[in-house]
């Protein structure tokens, strides 16, 4: 998640195939991460989570069934990400505020969201 923040990308949870390289198997499913205007990291990881739990089980069914093809990745397309030193996770902390402020300022804010 510190990442998409860095580079303004969506967070996205997806269930993969395991391969030899870190992140580079099949896609199974994916499905982006909606954010919420109180959110910090802490609750963007504990919703990422969630949904990788329930993806999982989706995901099994699926592939036991072979009712969703995966799609395949191109080995140059994988990238590992590495742990953040703490400035640049204060970097991306500032960037993620930046991007949530823009929730905040949108005239459905009023809207209590469920926990």
């Amino acid at each position: 998640m510190e990442w998409s923040a860095l580079y303004d990308r969506p967070i996205v949870v997806a269930i993969q195939r395991l391969s030899r390289s870190v992140d580079t198997g099949d896609i199974v499913l994916q499905a982006p991460v909606a954010l919420r205007p109180d959110d910090t990291f802490a609750t963007i990881r504990d919703r990422c989570y969630f949904w990788t739990k329930v993806m999982l089980a989706v995901a099994m069914r699926a592939v036991l069934n072979e009712s969703i093809p995966p799609t395949s990745q191109r080995l140059e397309d994988g990238q590992q990400y590495y742990r953040l030193h703490p400035d640049v996770i204060a970097l991306a902390t500032r960037r993620l505020a930046v991007r949530l402020q823009a929730y905040r300022n949108h005239p459905w804010t009023h809207v209590h969201w469920p926990s």
